[in-house]
């Protein structure tokens, strides 16, 4: 074989060798992109216990020009509750079914959102009647992953099963990112929630 044929099939080795890295370095950090936002709001009282049951729909739109899943959607009533980490609610999928402690009820399975695409979901929680909910004040925070993050960390947990502790200590790597987001209103929510201000 010529030492150009060597050169040539040198490079394409590398250039396919490179699409695929490539991939995962562009799709690895995606820094932000999820958007929600309020479409509807529904309380429902509690009777004889003093407290209502509210029940939001959520838009997520992905931003990026890359697809994520969505992991998990935690609810806060303000940016304080969050960064104290006091939750509201669980972002669920519509479907789901309703449990016993409706704020618990999170993301079983990571959900897709394509690129500059939108999923809806939902969350309910209960609050005392007493208590004023100010929803231009809620505060998303959630995990996501793009599909090459993710398909490593399934190769990674098949890899655990055969690895040690002492070595599996040592990849100790966060797979998924995390990021909050203010949790906009729809202009109809927007205006209940006005006018149900004090």
């Amino acid at each position: 074989m010529s030492r150009r044929s060597k050169l040539l099939i040198t490079a394409l080795f590398l250039v396919l060798l490179g699409i695929p890295i490539g991939y995962v370095l562009y799709g690895w950090n995606v820094p932000e992109p999820l958007r929600f936002r309020v479409v509807a709001h529904e309380v429902e009282p509690e009777v004889p216990v003093p407290e209502t049951t509210h029940h939001l729909r959520i838009e997520v739109q992905n931003t990026s020009s890359v697809p994520v899943y969505l992991a998990s959607g935690v609810l806060f009533h303000d940016k304080t509750a969050a960064a104290m980490y006091r939750p509201w609610m669980q972002l669920t999928s519509l479907d789901s079914e309703d449990g016993l402690l409706p704020e618990f009820d999170g993301i079983r399975e990571p959900v897709y959102i394509p690129a500059h695409g939108t999923w809806r979901g939902r969350a309910r929680g209960r609050r005392p009647n007493a208590d004023v909910v100010d929803l231009s004040q809620l505060t998303m925070r959630y995990q996501y992953a793009s599909p090459p993050r993710l398909e490593i960390l399934h190769r990674y947990w098949s890899a655990c099963l055969y690895l040690s502790d002492s070595i599996k200590q040592r990849f100790d790597v966060e797979f998924y990112q995390r990021a909050t987001a203010p949790v906009e209103l729809s202009a109809a929510q927007g205006s209940v929630n006005n006018a149900k201000a004090p």
